[in-house]
C-alpha cells in the first residue's frame, strides 16, 4: 500500500492518503520475524507513537491467530515496567495485528553482540 501511495504521489503530484492498519497510521517498518512484521505507527486519536505487530498471511490459520490473541490478552493483563502495554488487537486485510507501546531502543541483533551470555543459556 505504501509503495502504491508513493508511486501515485510521484506520478500525479497528489498527496496519497496515509497507509493505515486499523486506526493507526503506519510510519515505517521496524523489522520482521518468522511470524510477522512490526511497524512503527501513530495513534492519531490518543496522540502517541505505537508499535504494530502484523501476523504474516501464511501464518493466519486459526491456531496461529488464537496464539497471537492469547499473547495479546496475556500482555494486556500485565502492568510492569519491563512489559509493553497492549493498546488494541484487531484484523487488517485478514491479518491479525497487535498495537502496543512503542519502546525506543536497538534491535536484538544490535544488542546481542555486546550482551553478556552468563546465565542466559
Amino acid at each position: 500500500e505504501r509503495l502504491r501511495a508513493t508511486v501515485s504521489q510521484r506520478l500525479f503530484g497528489t498527496a496519497a492518503p496515509p497507509v493505515r492498519i486499523g486506526r493507526f497510521v503506519v510510519i515505517r517498518r521496524l523489522g520482521a520475524g518468522g511470524m510477522g512484521v512490526v511497524y512503527a505507527g501513530f495513534d492519531e486519536q490518543l496522540d502517541r507513537k505505537v508499535a504494530i505487530k502484523l501476523l504474516h498471511t501464511e501464518h493466519a490459520d486459526a491456531g496461529r491467530r488464537a496464539r497471537l490473541m492469547r499473547e495479546a490478552q496475556a500482555l494486556a493483563r500485565l502492568s510492569h515496567p519491563n512489559v509493553v502495554q497492549v493498546y488494541e488487537v484487531g484484523e487488517h486485510n485478514d491479518q491479525i495485528y497487535v498495537a502496543m507501546e512503542f519502546i525506543k531502543g536497538c534491535t536484538l541483533k544490535e544488542w546481542a553482540p555486546d550482551a553478556p551470555l552468563e546465565g542466559v543459556l
